[in-house]
């Protein structure tokens, strides 16, 4: 066997199990209460102020996940798709444009980051909200993502940043959760917390996304404030006194430095010109 086919099967491996995690977990949950709704606002803050205002004639949620952000990119596109892996969080979102229906033509589809069922140029615009760093093979999925991009499209990725409280705090559990995983396995069980993600560093990213064939065009960052360690794990509702503080360090997000030293790296960028 190859190294690059032992790597190959290696990604694999893991990306089954990360299907299998997200069809175990109740993930939509962590988006109620007061930190859910921190999460999303800020993030939605953050993926305003790369979008501008143009509006695409079709837009793609890559890992769209429960549909969270479907409603909130509606009045940027003449036409949703949302793409998603895991069927669990895909039914969710199903159930609750049911409920609530979109206000412009929206599609489902489920199926791997990695092999996107549309045809080569045929979406405008691409978002990936905190979805890549799950993916074992991201540069394919990038390269999936540039191939349905139209030309002159934007794609715009929202990614853990590891240059922050909340991947100082994350790097220290690594090694505590790999041990819990290999323990667990050996027991016959699976973990019942997420696998290992591919989080990243500011130049890093921009480096992969160029090679990817990606011009950055913004960059902006969000979640300064790791509000997750001050919450109540039953409601998911965050302390008053630390989202007081949240809210206010994440005035800073926009501004250098801090841009690249939040939880999240927030980027748009466009094909480069063949």
């Amino acid at each position: 066997m190859t190294l690059a086919t032992e790597q190959h099967e290696k990604k694999e491996v893991l990306a089954r199990r990360k299907a299998g995690f997200w069809e175990r977990t109740e993930y939509d949950r962590a988006f109620r209460g007061s930190f859910g709704h921190y999460m999303t606002e800020v993030e939605a803050r953050a993926l305003d102020r790369c979008f501008g205002e143009q509006k695409n004639a079709t837009l793609l949620d890559l890992g769209c996940g429960h549909g969270r952000f479907l409603r909130h990119f509606a009045p940027r596109a003449e036409r949703l798709i949302g793409l998603d892996r895991s069927r669990r969080l895909l039914g969710v979102a199903r159930k609750w444009m049911q409920d609530e229906p979109l206000p412009v033509p929206t599609e489902l589809v489920w199926a791997s980051a990695t092999e996107i069922p549309l045809e080569a140029g045929s979406v405008d615009a691409i978002t990936c909200v905190r979805v890549i760093q799950h993916i074992p093979d991201q540069d394919a999925a990038l390269a999936e993502a540039c191939r349905v991009l139209a030309p002159g499209g934007q794609f715009i990725l929202v990614q853990y940043n590891w240059l922050s409280p909340h991947g100082t705090i994350r790097a220290l559990k690594i090694p505590i959760k790999a041990a819990l995983r290999a323990l667990l396995r050996a027991m016959g069980r699976e973990p019942t917390f997420d696998e290992p993600t591919g989080w990243t560093f500011w130049p890093s990213l921009r480096a992969q996304l160029e090679a990817a064939g990606l011009e950055v065009e913004r960059v902006t960052g969000a979640w300064l404030f790791p509000l997750q360690y001050f919450r109540s794990r039953s409601s998911n509702d965050a302390w008053p006194v630390f989202r007081a503080l949240a809210y206010a360090y994440e005035r800073l997000a926009d501004l250098p430095p801090f841009r690249y030293l939040g939880g999240y790296l927030v980027v748009r960028c466009r094909p480069r010109p063949s």
